[in-house]
């Protein structure tokens, strides 16, 4: 979510005009404290830098949130 308060979508499972999303898709549970690395892409205007990522699949009961480091 960039500082402004705007919110932008992911591209999907396809990653539509940006690269297809890549992250574990081999069952295994990750628990809190766990690292898995993948990429998500997501669109965000040249001017803006996102503040924050909020991962709400379907899967889970409450959605996940963690800072975005600054540049």
């Amino acid at each position: 979510m960039p500082e402004d308060g705007r919110r932008v979508e992911v591209t999907g499972l396809n990653g539509g005009d940006m690269p297809k999303p890549e992250f574990p898709t081999d069952g295994v549970s990750v628990k809190a404290g766990d690292c898995v690395r993948g990429k998500v892409p997501y669109a965000v205007p040249g001017d803006k830098w996102p503040e924050r990522i909020v991962y709400a699949p379907q899967s889970l009961d409450e959605p996940l949130e963690w800072l975005v480091p600054a540049k």
